[in-house]
């Protein structure tokens, strides 16, 4: 009778192991699988909004779109290159209202330190190209280059100086316009 009762308790035993072993082995299971849940769902948000990024790009580089932005940023560009390169003591306090418009707050103290203009001379530009590609339109940001002769003439001596400029300006879109924030000269 011993035999059989080590026996029935050596089965029980291995029941009651295996049994923990099963329910051990299904928690650990659904706890990677949630993991494993939470691991895709992450990545599935993720994908989702990369791609609503990427058809908001889509759409904003329809034809439409891009002459849309095209527009504003050649208009905006040009007026910048006549109102920060164009100096004259008549036009100063008007030029100085539109570059609050049209120019970055730094800007605007570079070109228009004081409120009225006291030089001597007087300068122009005239032969003003603009190139802008049009697949970076579709950023909040572009970069422009800009060709132009600017003259100078001085008013003491009569002399005029004709100097071509070739900048890289940085415009960036901001309240539904664009603001030109920086330049460089190449």
């Amino acid at each position: 009778m011993n035999k059989k009762i080590i026996f029935v308790l050596f089965l029980v035993v291995l029941l009651v192991i295996t049994s923990f072993n099963i329910y051990d082995f299904q928690v650990s299971s659904n706890e990677d699988f949630q993991a494993e849940v939470q691991k895709l769902q992450h990545e599935n948000k993720t994908i989702l909004e990369e791609k609503t990024k990427l058809n908001r790009l889509l759409e904003r580089q329809e034809p439409v779109e891009v002459q849309s932005q095209y527009n504003p940023l050649l208009k905006q560009i040009s007026t910048f290159v006549k109102v920060a390169f164009v100096q004259n003591k008549e036009t100063y306090p008007e030029r100085k209202k539109q570059a609050e418009k049209i120019m970055s707050h730094e800007l605007r103290n570079i070109f228009f330190p004081t409120d009225t203009y006291k030089g001597d001379t007087r300068t122009g530009v005239n032969d003003v190209q603009v190139f802008i590609e049009a697949s970076n339109l579709t950023n909040d940001y572009a970069t422009v280059l800009v060709r132009f002769k600017h003259t100078l003439y001085s008013l003491e001596n009569e002399q005029k100086q004709v100097s071509p400029v070739f900048i890289e300006i940085h415009a960036q879109h901001q309240n539904e316009q664009w603001i030109v924030t920086d330049f460089t000269e190449i």
